[in-house]
């Protein structure tokens, strides 16, 4: 039996029980967010009644929040990565088996706009891009969180409003918002340090509780209020 929860995630009952998994190595978006009830639809369709559920190296066991942590498979196609090459779900940089064969599939469905990378939720203004990234400070990352940053910028001719926009990670906790009011203004790049601060209009500070950007791999995104990507960076680390 097979009970899906969102579009990575799922209760099997196993020979040892009832217990819940996440698909190993993909997020797909959460509850509420832009592509989220297409995600666990297509998980509902995929998975069927029977899945098979593989250990997969390089991996932790089990999640924070106690999910067995697996590559699934049913009828004999690789789920995790069906979801991620349909843009049902993005690549985490985790190191584990089968990480390159992942990241290539969500570079394509990134490039064809499929899925959580098209406009199911909204346009997707021209001109913001995503200028660099600082993600591995000089000494402990957590002591100097002001050089952690991303660079976004204007390459249109005229100002783009960013009220409610959003900046993240490739997880389901960093989140940095734009105030209502904010514009980037052309040829003006526009740096995010992780760390607090009082900051400018183009040097501003996410406060984060902990710090955003992986040094072993990560991917940042730029979203409109309704959760439609405007501008993404993978990075291997």
């Amino acid at each position: 039996m097979v009970s899906v929860f969102d579009g990575d995630s799922m209760l099997v009952e196993t020979a040892a029980g009832e217990r819940e998994v996440r698909l190993a190595g993909v997020n797909a978006p959460e509850t509420g967010e832009c592509f989220a009830a297409e995600a666990e639809q297509r998980l509902v369709e995929l998975a069927g009644d029977e899945v098979t559920l593989v250990i997969v190296p390089g991996e932790d066991d089990e999640d924070q929040f106690g999910r067995l942590l697996r590559d699934v498979w049913a009828g004999g196609v690789w789920l995790n990565r069906i979801a991620v090459a349909e843009g049902a779900a993005m690549v985490l940089h985790t190191g584990r088996v089968g990480q390159e064969e992942l990241s290539a599939a969500g570079d394509s469905a990134w490039e064809d706009r499929l899925g959580m990378w098209g406009t199911t939720c909204g346009p997707a203004p021209e001109g913001v891009e995503i200028a660099d990234i600082g993600f591995d400070p000089a000494g402990p990352d957590d002591e100097v969180p002001n050089d952690e940053y991303v660079v976004i910028e204007n390459s249109r001719a005229e100002p783009i409003d960013v009220s409610g926009w959003i900046v993240r990670d490739e997880s389901s906790t960093h989140r940095y918002v734009f105030e209502d009011g904010a514009v980037l203004d052309p040829g003006t790049p526009v740096t995010i340090r992780s760390g607090c601060g009082e900051g400018t209009p183009t040097d501003r500070h996410w406060c984060a509780d902990d710090p955003v950007w992986s040094n072993g791999g990560d991917t940042v995104l730029v979203q409109t209020p309704t959760g439609t990507v405007v501008a993404r960076l993978a990075y291997p680390g």
